[in-house]
């Protein structure tokens, strides 16, 4: 990976978004709006514009800066352009009016802002990326001194404003943008450049969530139906990718190149359920799209790209029966909390029953025997989850969670098996927890239990 730093030579970074709001952090499309200024003033060089276009096709960065800078509004008086004017006597005399405008900063001292990319620099752009750096000498408003320079980086852990499926929305590049301003012959109008948007959330933990969180804000589906609304959102989320172009990835659709099952875990689909709780209603409260803890940056970046696209597309969804939900930013109730589905713990149940990894029945009915059998399934299916093996388990087609289906109600994607578990696993195991073979479609969802009653 990559970086552009910037420090701003003044202590404070001058600039407003288009609703005239101070703005913070500065927008990645920004950077490269002075970049293409400082190419111009160079006389556009070859290479320096090939490493532009190659700049404007990458991924939104993340931006490593300090969480909120403290925020200072004016009022500036702007000379205008001389007009006529007529005094007393009748004659014309040139004026000088004046302009009040309001005028926003961030003081930001010697902290700097460094925008990285989860990519490599090719070589034959660095040294062009360093040239254009080099030159620049803005960010934001002409007050906004800055010095500017490349260099690689070997991770990104710390704090930073990392691109979310919501949040703030900030400016981003648009690819062809170097293009279309360099063929058009006069400013655009309203000096605002096309851009695309995308959501920055803050982070300030070494390791970004699993969980992205949506919740659903009009309809409602019972928990029966929750695997068939995690089968439809994958559906959408594909379509959407592909209305907007973008290469469907196998972590989204979880087939390998040649249209077999994927061998590594893929993005999980678990719809949220209302359960567990006194009054618990059985419905689904919102949907989570849990990426695997073995996801690289660059497609966990194309989920949350993916998701918030089909965020600003409406977020709705047709269900069978004529049933539309419509899906919202996820709000303050509990279903819809991290804390509620991540904290660790030894004991785990099940609030949507899984499905076996295997038949355990010859017959329709089971027996005995078939029940002594299913243990063994379930701990096979820890195991392929990446779960250690538990030291204890209870199975039953009863739900344990108040609120959650019974077992028997629920259909599974291969027809296999379906029953809700109970584990106690030998050390503390970390959340999310989703077991079973169809765990991408939410079946096997877990909640953490205190201890064994």
């Amino acid at each position: 990976m990559f970086e552009i730093s910037v420090r701003f030579l003044g202590g404070e970074y001058v600039a407003q978004t288009p609703a005239l709001k101070s703005e913070w952090p500065p927008h990645p499309a920004r950077l490269l709006y002075a970049l293409i200024a400082a190419w111009y003033d160079g006389g556009c060089r070859q290479t320096e514009g090939e490493a532009l276009r190659w700049l404007e096709f990458q991924e939104a960065p993340s931006i490593v800066a300090i969480c909120n800078a403290p925020d200072e509004t004016y009022d500036a008086w702007v000379p205008m352009n001389s007009v006529p004017n007529r005094d007393k006597k009748g004659g014309k005399r040139p004026t000088l009016p004046k302009a009040r405008l309001v005028r926003s900063s961030r003081h930001v001292g010697d902290s700097p802002v460094d925008f990285v990319w989860e990519v490599d620099v090719p070589t034959c752009h660095e040294s062009a990326l360093r040239d254009l750096c080099h030159r620049c000498t803005r960010l934001g408003s002409a007050e906004s001194l800055v010095a500017m320079t490349v260099d690689r980086r070997a991770d990104l852990h710390g704090p930073a404003w990392r691109p979310s499926a919501s949040g703030t929305m900030l400016r981003i590049a648009m690819p062809g943008i170097v293009d279309a301003i360099a063929e058009a012959e006069t400013l655009i109008p309203g000096r605002v450049l096309p851009c695309d948007w995308r959501a920055y959330r803050w982070s300030d933990s070494r390791r970004p969530s699993r969980m992205i969180t949506v919740g659903l804000a009009l309809g409602s589906c019972p928990v029966e139906h929750a695997p068939a609304l995690a089968s439809q959102l994958r559906q959408a989320l594909i379509a959407t990718a592909d209305a907007e172009q973008l290469p469907v990835r196998p972590i989204l659709h979880g087939l390998e190149e040649d249209g077999s099952p994927l061998r590594r875990s893929h993005l999980h689909f678990c719809p949220l359920p209302h359960v567990g709780f006194r009054h618990s209603t059985g419905t689904v409260s919102g949907v989570s799209f849990i990426v695997p803890p073995n996801t690289g940056e660059s497609d966990r970046a194309y989920v949350e790209r993916v998701v918030a696209t089909w965020f600003a597309r409406g977020a709705t969804l047709a269900m069978s029966g004529g049933r539309l939900l419509t899906f919202g930013p996820a709000d303050s109730r509990r279903t819809l909390a991290e804390e509620r589905w991540c904290r660790t713990a030894e004991v785990w149940q099940t609030v949507i029953p899984m499905e076996l990894p295997r038949h355990v029945a010859k017959h329709r009915e089971w027996n005995r025997d078939d029940w002594n059998r299913i243990a063994t399934e379930i701990e096979l299916a820890c195991s392929q989850a990446g779960l250690p093996v538990p030291i204890e388990v209870e199975a039953s087609n009863a739900p344990f969670a108040i609120g959650s289906p019974n077992a028997r109600t629920v259909r599974g994607p291969h027809r296999r098996p379906v029953v809700h578990a109970r584990m106690l696993f030998p050390n503390a195991v970390e959340g999310p927890v989703v077991v079973g073979a169809g765990r991408h479609l939410g079946y096997g969802l877990m909640e953490p239990v205190e201890a064994l009653p």
